[in-house]
Parts: C-alpha cells; sequence; structure tokens
C-alpha cells in the first residue's frame, strides 16, 4: 500500500523534467509531510482527551501550519521552501511540547521526534544542512536537559499512566515512521542502482563492465585471435533522411535498431556500436567462442529477414546491405568521462569494407568467413572484387543454412 502510494506520489509532486533521484525525493519527503500531520492531529487529540488541553494546541498548530504548506506545495511546487518548513516545525515543536509538560520523562522523551530534522535533512538536502540541523538539535536538548523537571505553562501534571502511554506512542510511532521512510528510501536507491547497472551493461559487455567495477582504473586492452564482425547498413538512409522531419527518421530508426538489439540479444552476440545508420556486431568476444562466424551468420540472415517486415513513412521497403570478415583484433575500453568498448585491427577495416563493397538484400563475406562455415551454409561465388587498402579479393554472397 505504501509502495503504491509512494509511486503515486511521484507522478503528482514532481516535474517531468526532475531526474528519477528527485522524483523519489518529493515523493518520500510528501509522504512523511502526510504522516506527520495525521500523527500531529492524533498526538493533538490524545493531549487533550487526557486533559491536556494547552500542550494540545502546539501539534494542533504544527499540523494546520505543514498542511498550509503541504497545499501550498501543491499548488506552487517549490520544494525547497516545503523542505525547509518542514524541517524547521519538526524540530520546534517537540521541543515546546517538551517544556510544557515538565522534562523528558513526563513528556515520554516527546523531543526525539526532533530527530527527524537532522535526519531529513541528510536524505532530502545535503550532508552540510544535515550537521547544521544536528548542532541546532544538540543545542535544543542541552536546553531541555538544563530546565529538565520544570513544568512551563501546562497546569496538569503527567501521572504514571499517562507517562507510560507517552513513551509508548512516541518511541513506536516514531520507530514506525523512521523505519517506512528509510524502507522505501533504501529500496529507492536500489532501484536507481539496478538502472544504473541496466545502463553501463547497455554499454560495456558484462564480463568488462564487471572488471571496471572491480578496479576503475584497470587498463582493458585483450588480443582475441579469431572473431567474426559483421557491419550492416540501411541501404538508401542518406536520400530517406533529406525527405523526413527530425522526429519522423528518428522514429524509423528506432524501430531498425530495436530489430537488431533484439537479434543480437538472441544470438548472444555483442553490438560495438551504431555508426549514424549502420551497426556493428562482432561474435567471440569479449569471451570466446568457437561458433562465432556461424552465430554471425545466423544474425546476417535474421536481420535480412526481419527487416523485410519494415517499411519507410512512405510504405517502401527497408533493405540492408551487410558485410562480414573472420579474422584477429585488438579489443579494449578507451575513454574515463564516457567509456567506450570498441575493436582495431585490420579485420575490423576488411568487415567494414565488405559492407561497403556489398549489393542491397545481399550478405558479402570474406574467403576468410567462408571456409569457416561453408558446411553449414549455402553461398554463392561473387568472384574476385577490388577492395580499397586490400586489394583484389575473392568474395562470397551468403544465401541460406544448409
Amino acid at each position: 500500500m505504501a509502495s503504491q502510494i509512494i509511486n503515486f506520489l511521484k507522478r503528482s509532486v514532481a516535474y517531468v523534467s526532475d531526474t528519477d533521484d528527485i522524483k523519489v525525493k518529493k515523493a518520500l519527503l510528501t509522504f512523511i509531510s502526510i504522516l506527520l500531520v495525521m500523527a500531529g492531529f492524533c498526538w493533538a487529540a490524545l493531549y487533550y482527551f487526557l486533559g491536556y488541553k494547552i500542550t494540545a494546541v502546539i501539534p494542533l498548530i504544527f499540523s494546520l501550519v505543514l498542511s498550509l504548506v503541504f497545499f501550498n506545495y501543491l499548488i506552487f511546487k517549490k520544494y525547497r521552501p516545503f523542505l525547509y518548513a518542514q524541517l524547521f516545525l519538526i524540530l520546534v515543536l517537540p521541543f515546546a511540547v517538551q517544556l510544557t509538560l515538565g522534562g523528558f520523562n513526563n513528556s515520554g522523551a516527546v523531543f526525539l521526534w526532533s530527530i527527524l530534522a537532522p535526519v531529513g535533512a541528510f536524505m532530502f538536502h545535503t550532508s552540510r544542512s544535515a550537521f547544521v540541523y544536528f548542532l541546532m538539535y544538540l543545542l535544543l536538548l542541552g536546553v531541555l536537559t538544563f530546565f529538565n523537571n520544570q513544568q512551563f505553562i501546562e497546569t496538569k501534571q503527567p501521572d504514571s499512566q499517562d507517562i507510560q502511554i507517552f513513551f509508548a506512542m512516541n518511541i513506536g510511532v516514531l520507530s514506525s515512521i523512521i523505519f517506512t521512510v528509510l524502507w522505501h528510501f533504501v529500496n529507492a536507491l536500489k532501484d536507481e542502482h539496478e538502472r544504473s547497472e541496466l545502463l553501463l551493461l547497455n554499454i560495456l559487455p558484462a564480463s568488462i563492465a564487471k572488471e571496471l567495477k572491480i578496479n576503475p582504473d584497470i587498463h582493458i586492452a585483450n588480443e582475441h585471435p579469431a572473431v567474426t564482425i559483421l557491419f550492416a547498413d540501411i541501404v538508401g538512409f542518406t536520400e530517406m533522411s533529406n525527405k523526413l522531419s527530425a522526429d519522423v527518421l528518428v522514429q524509423t530508426l528506432n524501430k531498425v535498431f530495436l530489430m537488431f538489439d533484439d537479434l543480437v540479444h538472441k544470438h548472444n552476440l555483442e553490438k560495438i556500436k551504431t555508426i549514424g545508420d549502420a551497426i556493428m556486431v562482432v561474435g567471440g568476444l569479449p569471451d570466446e567462442r568457437e561458433d562465432h562466424a556461424e552465430c554471425i551468420a545466423n544474425l546476417a540472415l535474421d536481420l535480412q529477414h526481419g527487416i523485410k517486415a519494415l517499411k519507410t513513412p512512405d510504405g517502401e521497403p527497408l533493405s540492408l546491405r551487410i558485410g562480414i570478415h573472420s579474422g584477429p583484433v585488438v579489443a579494449g575500453v578507451i575513454g574515463s568521462k564516457k567509456f567506450s568498448y570498441d575493436t582495431w585491427g585490420d579485420t575490423v577495416n576488411t568487415a567494414a569494407r565488405m559492407e561497403a563493397t556489398s549489393i542491397p538484400n545481399y550478405i558479402q563475406t570474406t574467403q576468410d568467413t567462408y571456409e569457416l562455415i561453408k558446411e553449414k551454409f549455402s553461398f554463392s561465388n561473387r568472384g574476385v572484387i577490388d577492395v580499397k587498402g586490400k586489394g583484389k579479393l575473392n568474395t562470397f554472397f551468403l544465401e541460406k543454412r544448409i
């Protein structure tokens, strides 16, 4: 129930532009405010029915003022005044109640409620402000210690039964509020951590991300003797981009790349990067596997099949140009502010050339890839072509799985 309330408040009291962290803080602070308003009214009623009518006015004022602050926040969405008012009220009001009832014992240590001020400042503001509120908390504690057992304003002297009620209520309800808030706060942080982990895994392979978390300063550079690299490019994208609005263009690209991502995940391969309208996928790294060429070939065939289900906004069919090559590469992580896992070597360049010299709706491979999987797939020999930077190469078109 409480989790549903928190999720509702995240949608209601925060701006759409707020980060998830800010949304969680605003929702939790609002939730605490509601709990404190209810607690204030309950304490006012408790004091009043037990005969402490002067003392009852203090939590009543607390709840009324906090309610006004709360509604002001709902209307104007001014977070900091809402936070500051709540911290000040919860710091000062328990202090006033304890003074009127005559000390720690007579009030049931009601001043313990004031610890919510530094705790709240730490959770919802800064550690520096939390330190300031904690110093004020200690100062007020010193004042109460000095005036302990001196009753102010209130005429009725608490008896032992009332004192037991005060202690039970203050300790029980305060502990419940602190536990509930911390439980939600820790779970919200856990959810945020899981989202951060997911984002990291979208940038880096799982094994590489694990290494960097263990040692952020580690230099990751590995030689991989046998991998297969695929480049796929959307045919006619440049012409299409000149005709479409930015929004429609991005939506179209997103559909294509969602299909790419699903198929890469299906074949347990590693997408290295996207370059404009092209994608680069590698089989055999960061973890070596013997079937790297076979998996890439299966991916290529699935990509050719999947792209047929997608069309341009004008209803025109989309098509891919795909190139594949197998060989050794060097792979590693570069950058410190923005990590990037990439590959380098002649194998990468050759695979890119295979895509560039391929034909729309065809999958072109080198002799090296052909030799690795010729027993499992059907090919047609394209023959020798001139490849920039490589000279004459004999290439093949991958057609289907045998």
